[in-house]
């Protein structure tokens, strides 16, 4: 499968049961990520300001 530019791969996925898998595990990827992303930045803050920082890290850990 290779597109016009040859790099992004969505735009050809087909419209079979495979193709629907597909698209659906890139949109919780893109999802999951987006949430990290947003967790990122809170990390540090979380951790210093938590009363148990080990644990904190843990349950950050789990989320992501």
């Amino acid at each position: 499968m290779r597109s016009r530019s040859g790099l992004w791969r969505v735009a050809e996925l087909p419209t079979t049961r495979e193709g629907v898998e597909r698209a659906f595990s890139y949109f919780t990827a893109g999802v999951r990520l987006g949430t990290v992303a947003q967790m990122v930045p809170a990390v540090q803050l979380g951790a210093e300001r938590a009363p148990h920082d080990a644990a904190y890290l843990a349950c950050w850990g789990a989320a992501s």
